[in-house]
């Protein structure tokens, strides 16, 4: 099965927590049994900090497993890279699965890291 991941940050980032080490650990589950899993994200790892990490091309962690890194344009995870190439992603997939990572300060407020 051809399972594309549509995330704001992924592995190796830090800054964002939970939803980074699920996609991940999820990602490579399904990679580990058959399944082609690309994965298509920015390179935001926190509201200022950016991987260091190849944006041009594929990344390949495993032999089932790409990721496509797109340099984010400003403090949250925006790329007008990642929305140009999603529809493309999107005709290779038979299943997408999208995650969004929304931040609180306990309070119910947006949160800053």
């Amino acid at each position: 099965m051809r399972v594309l991941q549509v995330i704001p940050s992924f592995y190796p980032a830090q800054g964002y927590g939970g939803a980074v080490q699920s996609v991940y650990r999820l990602s490579c589950h399904l990679a580990k049994h058959g399944h082609d899993v690309k994965v298509l994200t920015t390179d935001a790892n926190g509201r200022r900090r950016s991987l260091d990490t190849i944006t041009d091309q594929e990344v390949q962690l495993t032999k089932t497993l790409h990721v496509r890194y797109c340099r984010r344009m400003l403090a949250e995870s925006v790329s007008p890279r990642l929305l140009r190439l999603l529809p493309a992603y999107i005709d290779w997939a038979e299943i997408v699965h999208l995650t969004a990572e929304r931040f609180s300060d306990g309070a119910g407020r947006p949160g800053r890291s």
